[in-house]
């Protein structure tokens, strides 16, 4: 594998890196607002706090290693630039994962809703 690649994925993994930990920063703020009135019901709480955060750490885990693999791909087989495949993966996963981690906070909503008392 050629050196360009290789910095590619790596630039691409760092990148995705801190947008996943941007969104899951913002998405538990939203979390946090979307349990507002959930006062008392601490078991409601905590197991849909435990809810967000692996399903947030299991978005950004799968889409970073599947934008690093579309890197991969779109370099090697089908010798594109790797600075234009780490572009559009950076940009179209940066997107996933800000709509994966709305989709936790929806999720864990629904979960603390079904526990509530």
């Amino acid at each position: 594998m050629k050196t360009s690649v290789i910095l590619a994925l790596v630039i691409t993994a760092l990148l995705l890196i801190v947008v996943s930990a941007v969104s899951g920063i913002a998405g538990f703020m939203a979390w946090a607002l979307a349990l507002n009135g959930f006062m008392g019901q601490e078991t409601a709480v905590n197991v849909s706090l435990v809810t967000y955060i692996v399903l947030a750490l299991l978005t950004a885990l799968v889409l970073t290693i599947a934008a690093v693999l579309s890197v991969r791909y779109l370099s090697n087989t089908r010798s594109w630039n790797p600075a234009g495949a780490t572009a559009l993966s950076v940009v179209v996963f940066s997107i996933l994962i800000t709509a994966g981690h709305i989709v936790c906070v929806i999720i864990s909503a629904v979960v603390a809703n079904a526990l509530r008392n």
